[in-house]
């Protein structure tokens, strides 16, 4: 989306469409009993993502709450990896130790928490980074409604206006009319 450019809106869908299909995959799993715990899906979400997606720049980091596997996967992050992680295997995103909820990914600076607010600090460490470290960089914290009386997200957005988070190097949001 550099430049202000129009989506391609076939991308946009092709993107829902994959993120709709492998969590399809996932709760077949799921039901099948061969992902333990609880599943939190993103089925509803995938055009959140797949926007949200299109406009983020390399160097961009994302915080994400206990349904992100739409955004992982818009994100570029491998869903064979993604898919082994919720299986437990050790050699998966996590070593098969975050499950659905808890994830990580360095290469494409992107986290996921099951605790409600937790995206707030978590993006402001990204927001944090990108000032003193990656100017032009942004920081996007993804949160719920349940997310906005907890004290952990309103003193980070708090800490993110009081540092003025990311300051240097800011750019102007892109206008997209679709």
């Amino acid at each position: 989306m550099e430049g202000g450019m129009q989506p391609d809106l076939w991308s946009l869908y092709r993107q829902m469409l994959r993120s709709r299909r492998f969590e399809e995959a996932v709760t077949s799993l799921w039901e099948q009993g061969k992902i333990s715990g609880e599943m939190h899906l993103g089925v509803g979400e995938e055009a959140i993502a797949a926007g949200v997606a299109a406009h983020v720049r390399d160097g961009d980091a994302m915080a994400l709450d206990h349904r992100g596997t739409p955004l992982m996967v818009a994100r570029g992050v491998d869903p064979v990896l993604l898919l082994r992680e919720f299986l437990g295997k050790g050699d998966s995103l996590c070593g098969g130790r975050g499950g659905h909820m808890h994830l990580f990914s360095g290469e494409h600076l992107v986290a996921s928490s099951g605790i409600v607010g937790a995206t707030g600090p978590v993006a402001a460490g990204f927001a944090l980074a990108a000032q003193l470290l990656h100017p032009g960089r942004i920081a996007v914290a993804f949160f719920g409604d349940g997310a906005m009386n907890q004290g952990m997200l309103l003193e980070s957005l708090n800490l993110a206006v009081a540092w003025k988070l990311p300051d240097k190097g800011w750019r102007e949001p892109e206008v997209v009319m679709v």
